[in-house]
């Protein structure tokens, strides 16, 4: 239970500072740390995405509270009903984070000033065409 609830407070910071990122008031995104070492588009690529892996991390949170208040049921249609609610808000934001990640699609969940950017997958094309 206590994870749960340290869950909801930390992933609930995260969605309360989104609003300085997505009007660029906070720049500390801007740039590739050093210690980032899977490349520059996967950087960009995960801070186009950080906005869906904010409200991700909420459902989950909110999800794992959910099954720790409730309790585990040997009732099978709870836990069917259950397992379906939690696939479903578990696995859409992650499937969206991978096509934001990728192609840079759909715009309107990136932040404003990343839209213009190139997906992750088309960079690694034009680079790989040059060779």
């Amino acid at each position: 239970m206590a994870l749960a609830i340290i869950m909801i407070i930390f992933s609930g910071a995260a969605l309360a500072t989104l609003p300085f990122y997505w009007q660029r008031r906070v720049r500390t995104l801007d740039k590739v740390p050093s210690w980032w070492f899977w490349g520059e588009q996967l950087w960009y690529g995960w801070v186009r995405w950080a906005p869906t892996a904010c409200i991700w991390l909420f459902l989950l949170s909110i999800f794992v509270f959910t099954i720790k208040v409730t309790g585990y049921s040997s009732e099978e249609n709870k836990s069917l009903i259950l397992g379906l609610i939690g696939a479903a808000v578990l696995l859409s934001p992650l499937l969206l984070g991978v096509t934001i990640l990728l192609f840079n699609w759909p715009k309107q969940l990136v932040f404003p000033h990343l839209r213009s950017q190139s997906g992750a997958l088309e960079v690694w094309l034009k680079k790989n065409q040059r060779k």
